[in-house]
């Protein structure tokens, strides 16, 4: 009877290292055809589920399917890290699936810039991909996507760098804002969070905001200008009189007067 119970035992854990040897070996060879969209003859991507995959075979799928040439600084399968699960309910089209590839890579910290002469995208690192040519708006035209672009918005009361030194503590790390003029901003970040910050710049560039800001600088005591002068006196003093105070090129002169 207790022989029985093992090899009852034993042909149970059988079944359980086939499954699981199975299971691997379809993952292995999932994984090795690549992930394929399916889409309907009138374009409507068909639901999917992706858990863990790798980036790379999302990325190939994508581009498979909308015939876009996609390239990275290497090789995708080498130098595209990172992972990706979705789960879609419902069936969408082109666009919407373009707005999720935007998102997948943003969420690996990656973004796509225009590849020369508008043939397809070039993937780069969030960091990298700042100084590289990225489309430019108006800020009333920003798109509402997670791609990577720059806006530029012309301030009508308040100074940009107060602006940008109030903002930059409600972006992300990668994005960047440079008062490129007294009221000129500049911000590079995804369309969706610049239509956030939108709202916020409208709010302080108002007349009430430009007053306060007066006010804060009329506050800031001034130096007299009798008071500028003894500063300038003792600082040309220190510098001509002083023998324990090192200053760049000191040790020539003392060199060149021997």
């Amino acid at each position: 009877m207790h022989m029985r119970e093992q090899v009852a035992d034993f042909r149970k854990l059988s079944t359980k290292l086939m499954v699981t040897l199975a299971v691997v070996l379809f993952l292995g060879l999932t994984e090795a055809q690549g992930f394929q969209f399916k889409e309907s003859s009138n374009g409507i991507i068909e639901p999917f589920k992706l858990v863990g995959a790798r980036l790379s075979e999302f990325t190939k799928g994508y581009a498979r399917l909308t015939k876009t040439p996609i390239s990275v600084d290497g090789t995708i399968e080498q130098d595209l890290k990172g992972r990706v699960t979705l789960f879609l309910r419902k069936p969408i089209n082109r666009e919407i699936l373009k707005e999720i590839f935007y998102r997948v890579l943003y969420e690996n910290g990656y973004t796509v810039i225009d590849a020369p002469a508008g043939n397809g995208w070039i993937i780069q690192r969030l960091r990298d991909a700042r100084d590289s040519p990225i489309p430019v708006y108006q800020i009333s035209e920003t798109p509402d996507t997670a791609r990577l672009v720059t806006v530029y918005m012309n301030l009508k009361n308040v100074y940009s760098e107060g602006v940008a030194r109030y903002l930059r503590s409600f972006m992300p790390i990668n994005s960047r804002i440079i008062p490129a003029s007294p009221s000129v901003l500049m911000i590079t970040d995804t369309g969706s969070n610049i239509i956030k910050l939108r709202s916020m710049i409208k709010r302080l560039d108002t007349k009430e905001a430009a007053e306060f800001e007066e006010s804060e600088v009329d506050r800031v005591p001034q130096k007299s200008c009798d008071e500028t002068r003894i500063q300038k006196l003792v600082v040309e003093n220190l510098e001509i009189n002083s023998d324990d105070l090192q200053f760049p090129g000191a040790n020539k002169r003392k060199g060149g007067s021997r």
